[in-house]
């Protein structure tokens, strides 16, 4: 089967479209978080798991509206074991538990961090389990969004530096918009985005689950934001 052919018979929506979709699949739950759960207490320096709550269900609603994407047979071959994605996954929870632990004596955020981190909601600083009940169902639910927007691309014919770079079009630009959230806290978010293009969509595209070693990547990297802000500070005002 091409990579063009479709599982029904109905034609596919054009690029233009499917794109803008998709953009409004992932705007609108980060939206609402940003607009409407962190003011009202529900962010990551808040009652956190409401915020958990609403990215599964964000995840959920994604993946039923974009499902002809992940129906569709894989548009590109995959190797590798079914189950080597689940531990990466295993052993990063473990490496993340492991460094939390020590974070809280071996790097603790003093309170002038911890409030100028509040104040741009940059909860990775916070490395405990308030974190992770909002982060956790949010990098679900930006992989699984990830996930569908790559294989939509290999169902397009993008392969290798096609692949990255399309992907990198869609998903770095669209970061843009952190940055009047975040001021120059952003700046790294925007740049990570950019670098995710290089990473993610080979990973899906290559191995087989591979969108669990995607977000094991995407796991350790706030892992890393999360130790060098602790050490270093949330950047320039």
């Amino acid at each position: 089967m091409g990579p063009d052919v479709e599982l029904a018979s109905d034609p596919p929506p054009s690029d233009a479209l499917w794109v803008a979709a998709w953009l409004a699949a992932w705007l609108i739950p980060f939206g609402v978080f940003q607009l409407v759960l962190i003011p009202s207490g529900y962010g990551m320096f808040g009652q956190s798991w409401v915020s958990g709550l609403w990215f599964a269900g964000a995840t959920v609603v994604g993946v039923a509206l974009f499902r002809r994407e992940l129906l569709r047979p894989a548009p590109a071959e995959t190797s590798g074991p079914a189950i080597a994605p689940l531990l990466v996954l295993g052993a990063v929870a473990v490496l993340v538990g492991l460094v939390y632990a020590w974070a809280r004596t071996g790097l603790p955020a003093t309170a002038e961090l911890f409030e100028a981190c509040r104040d741009r909601q940059l909860g990775v600083v916070r490395m405990d389990a308030v974190y992770l009940a909002a982060k956790l169902p949010e990098l679900v639910f930006q992989q699984a969004m990830i996930l569908v927007l790559v294989r939509r691309l290999l169902h397009r014919g993008h392969r290798g530096l096609g692949l990255v770079g399309a992907f990198a079009a869609i998903f770095g630009t669209l970061h843009f918009l952190v940055i009047p959230l975040k001021g120059w806290a952003g700046i790294p978010i925007v740049a990570a985005s950019f670098g995710a293009a290089l990473i993610f969509p080979p990973l899906i595209a290559r191995f087989r689950g591979g969108v669990g070693y995607s977000l094991s990547v995407h796991w350790l990297a706030y892992l890393v934001a999360g130790v060098a802000i602790r050490a270093g500070g949330c950047g320039p005002s």
